[in-house]
């Protein structure tokens, strides 16, 4: 499969966008099909988190669940726990409808 008939990445695969995107899937994936690949995409996702928290500083890498809340978030940043309770709008929306 093409990444230009991929539904919504059509638009977003002209031009300039199309050749960075590709280099992403080349570099990430090891190419559009590997992009597609559910286990391979898993396993870029986990490497990319891998080298994140390898090269980035302790002081400066927060991670984060939304299942935590806001407070261990806000805590770390420094700032106030809002009011109103961390969004997740797709707690119980399957993917599909909510992309319609």
């Amino acid at each position: 499969m093409e990444p230009a008939s991929f539904g919504g990445v059509r638009r977003l695969a002209d031009g300039t966008a199309r050749v960075r995107l590709a280099a992403v899937w080349d570099e990430h994936f090891g190419g559009w099909d590997g992009f597609l690949d559910r286990k391979n995409a898993m396993a870029a996702y986990q490497r990319h988190v891998d080298d994140v928290r390898r090269n980035c500083a302790e002081q400066r890498l927060i991670e984060w669940s939304v299942r935590d809340g806001w407070e261990p978030l806000c805590i770390r940043l420094g700032t106030a726990v809002p009011v109103v309770a961390v969004p997740h709008l797709n707690a119980r929306m399957p993917q599909t409808r909510r992309v319609r």
